[in-house]
Order: C-alpha cells, then sequence, then structure tokens
C-alpha cells in the first residue's frame, strides 16, 4: 500500500490513508485543509473479500459470492457543524481521481472477482475549507458534461475496464455483480433490459450451462438520445444522492454494504438490472433512485457511517 495514495494491489487489502483532516501544506493559505474520505465495503457486518462466500443472501437468503463491486462518486460536500454544505476540491490522483470524479474500486481480482484494473482504491482525497464536520452528502454518478464524452479519449478513471456502455448511453454509475453458490432455480429475467444487455446476457450461462443464480445491477443514464458531437438527453438521469450524519473525516468511514444492495432480490435466480428492466426496481430502491422518474430519494440503505 502507499499511504499516500490509498491505491493497494489487487492482491492486497487495500488500508486508507491515516492524514485526513490535516491541514494543507502548499500555497500557504489556512483556508483550506486537507481531507481524506475513507471508504469500506462489506457484506452486511463482514468486510467484503474476494472468493468468500456470504450466507444468507438476497431475499431467498441464499450464499453468494462476489464479482464486481466499483462506483463513480461526484458532487461531494461536507456538511459543517452549522449545517452548511461545503465541497470537497478533488486532488488530481491518477488513476482514480480527476478533479470532477472518482472511483472507488473494492475488488482485489481473487476468486470470482475478475471484473477491474489491477488495484483497488478505498479512499477520495482532496481539500475542504478549514472547518469542523459533522455529515456528507456525495452523488453516485458521473458528472453529465463528462457522461457522453468520447471514452476513447476520456481521462482515467473514464477509461476504466467495462465502466462504459456506449458512446450515447454513457457511463455504469455503478457495477456490482454477486454470484449465488447452488443451481439457478430460474431464467434470465432481465438480462435482455438497457443498452447492454446484448453483451452480457451470456454472463447468465457458460457454454449452455446453467451457472449459479446471479444479482446484477449497472446503474447509469436511461432514454439518451443523440448523436456523437452533438448533445445528448437522457430523459432519466439516476444517480442517487446520498446524505449521511455522524461523519467526522478524521475518525469515521463510509461504508458501501453489498449485502444491503442486494436485500430485496431473488438471488436464486439470474435478475440482471442493465439500467433498466424488471430486475431493476430492488436495486434502485436500495440505492435511494426512483425507478419511475430516475430522481434520487430521500432514504437509501447502501452506505452508511461506521
Amino acid at each position: 500500500m502507499d499511504p499516500s495514495t490509498g491505491i493497494a494491489p489487487r492482491d492486497a487489502a487495500a488500508t486508507p490513508s491515516t492524514d485526513a483532516g490535516a491541514a494543507s501544506s502548499d500555497a500557504g493559505t489556512s483556508t483550506k485543509q486537507a481531507v481524506t474520505l475513507r471508504f469500506k465495503a462489506k457484506v452486511g457486518s463482514q468486510d467484503l473479500v474476494c472468493g468468500q462466500t456470504y450466507a444468507n443472501q438476497g431475499s431467498t437468503k441464499v450464499p453468494f459470492t462476489v464479482q464486481d463491486f466499483r462506483l463513480f462518486v461526484e458532487s461531494v460536500r461536507l456538511i459543517n457543524t452549522a449545517g452548511s454544505e461545503l465541497p470537497v476540491t478533488f486532488d488530481e490522483r491518477p488513476p482514480f481521481q480527476t478533479k470532477e470524479i472518482a472511483l472507488l474500486d473494492f475488488t482485489t481480482g481473487d476468486g470470482a472477482c475478475s471484473s477491474g484494473g489491477p488495484t483497488t482504491n478505498t479512499v477520495l482525497t482532496g481539500s475542504v475549507p478549514a472547518g469542523t464536520y459533522s455529515g456528507i452528502v456525495f452523488v453516485n454518478g458521473v458528472p453529465e458534461a463528462l457522461n457522453h464524452a468520447d471514452p476513447t479519449t476520456a481521462p482515467a478513471p473514464l477509461q476504466a475496464p467495462g465502466a462504459n456502455w456506449s458512446w450515447v448511453t454513457g457511463y455504469r454509475f455503478l457495477m456490482a455483480e454477486v454470484l449465488a453458490v447452488g443451481p439457478s432455480a430460474g431464467g434470465d429475467a432481465g438480462a435482455d433490459a438497457g443498452a447492454d444487455a446484448g453483451a452480457d446476457a451470456g454472463a447468465a450461462t457458460d457454454g449452455g450451462t446453467p451457472i449459479p443464480g446471479m444479482g446484477l445491477i449497472h446503474l447509469g443514464s436511461t432514454g439518451c438520445s443523440g448523436t456523437q458531437g452533438t448533445a445528448i438527453t437522457c430523459t432519466k438521469a439516476n444517480r442517487s444522492e446520498v446524505r449521511l450524519t455522524g461523519f467526522d473525516p478524521t475518525t469515521k468511514t463510509i461504508v458501501a454494504d453489498l449485502g444491503a444492495l442486494f436485500s430485496a432480490t431473488d438471488l436464486s435466480m439470474d435478475l440482471q438490472c442493465h439500467g433498466s428492466g424488471s430486475a431493476c426496481p430492488a436495486t434502485f430502491e436500495a440505492l435511494g433512485v426512483n425507478v419511475v422518474t430516475g430522481e434520487p430519494q430521500a432514504t437509501q440503505r447502501v452506505y452508511r457511517v461506521e
């Protein structure tokens, strides 16, 4: 682990930096302070570990193992003790951060975790106005100005493997995939929904032989239209806005709970949500996105503070 970046080799657990809240040493200004926002992936109360099996998951309480868990974060604000929301200015920290966007990657490549790149990332780094903070707000998404840019020329992390549907549809804001342990009870009830259905529907079988049940959500904007080089419009933004209280960045961690994300999904079946379709309502509700309008909801159950 490089303690200055929060980046761990994919064959080792990521250990977040410990310099949160330290005063910024550059530019000689006392009005800004450095901040490190720590994230951790869990399945309920257990740490997420690739290759581990987690019992009693989903609506039918089957065991699963993790295949992928990555998400983009934008528009981060810290809430001070007066209740004001103050923006976090992201560091330039390739390959996981630009000034506008950051990618969190929780999967290490072990076991079934075959997606993603060679390293994990569990922190966001940047600066905020000096002060004391007790809450956080962030958007699970990619800024609209970047969402439909040409992915072949976009900077990292927007070239992360498997993070883009197509030029028009834009980016997958969140990629979460789990595989149930045991025979599948049903068919592919939703793999045809969304822009990348054709590419991913094959995940349901291996050479015609059924594989265990699967839960998958690729969250991104839908109903998008336009052509390359012109304005792209989408009828559903599908970005959640997460608001957490009791968060002191110097001492607390934000947990992303993969078990909570799939808690209302029947993981004995192959249920895949590719931005839209019959498999999406349960996971959208968990993330705090209205599946009908694509607008953020007031409540979510995936993220919490510890």
